[in-house]
């Protein structure tokens, strides 16, 4: 009986402490150019921002899936960024 209430109170204390260390902090991890990028798309409420990593497939493959969509929906502008 010893045993198993041990292993719950030891089980107990080792989900707080993973828990704990996974706790959100209230710093804001945005660095200063993505803040400027946010804000200067935040005021067209059209332009969607992509980040791509790829020149030959990924980017060729947004653009090409922006100028789709844009026959639907003439407004829309696609920002695609190569990361």
């Amino acid at each position: 009986m010893k045993k198993k209430i041990l292993s719950v109170l030891m089980a107990g204390a080792l989900c707080t402490g993973l828990l704990a260390g996974c706790g959100g902090g209230k710093e804001a991890s945005t660095s200063g150019s993505a803040a400027a990028n946010n804000a200067a798309t935040a005021t067209d409420d059209n332009t969607l921002t992509v980040w791509c990593w790829d020149p030959a497939f990924n980017i060729n493959a947004m653009n090409e899936a922006a100028k789709v969509y844009q026959k639907d929906h003439p407004d829309f502008k696609l920002n695609v960024v190569e990361t």
